[in-house]
């Protein structure tokens, strides 16, 4: 009997132990992402040339996200945000509700087919794509028809 109360002592300690570790200095609970896919620049936000900031508030249950609500940002960058969100999944423990800035930001130079991505998850994503050039110029070599 004391053997079991014994043991059931040090689990709750250790449970207690584990999730002081895991606070960080203001005291939140630090989550860890397990998985997320790599976030995009929306391909007719970078054409229009749109950038800003995308604010949303997450919400984590069980590890999964339950709930992402924008709050603030450009209609044609939301939606990609929100879609790349519910593809976090955490540690099955964490359960938070925090807010999250995804950074769109155009370049005139890089790779157009890659944009560049910093993680700084789960509480900040910057996503720079390279500025869409149309060609409106006379000087443009004619288009050839291939069949």
């Amino acid at each position: 009997m004391m053997k079991k109360l014994f043991q059931m002592v040090a689990i709750a300690i250790l449970g207690s132990a584990l999730t002081q570790a895991a606070r960080t200095q203001n005291g939140r609970v630090q989550l860890k992402v397990e998985h997320a896919d790599v976030p995009l620049y929306p391909e007719p936000a970078r054409t229009a040339n749109i950038f800003g900031t995308v604010e949303v508030q997450v919400t984590v249950k069980d590890g999964a996200v339950v709930n992402a609500e924008v709050k603030s940002g450009p209609p044609l960058l939301t939606r990609s945000t929100v879609e790349n969100i519910q593809s976090w999944r955490f540690a099955l423990h964490a359960n938070d509700t925090f807010t999250t800035k995804f950074i769109y930001q155009v370049a005139d130079d890089g790779d157009p087919a890659n944009p560049r991505v910093e993680l700084q998850l789960p509480y900040q994503v910057r996503i720079t794509g390279v500025r869409v050039r149309l060609d409106t110029g006379s000087n443009a070599p004619p288009r050839t028809a291939t069949h």
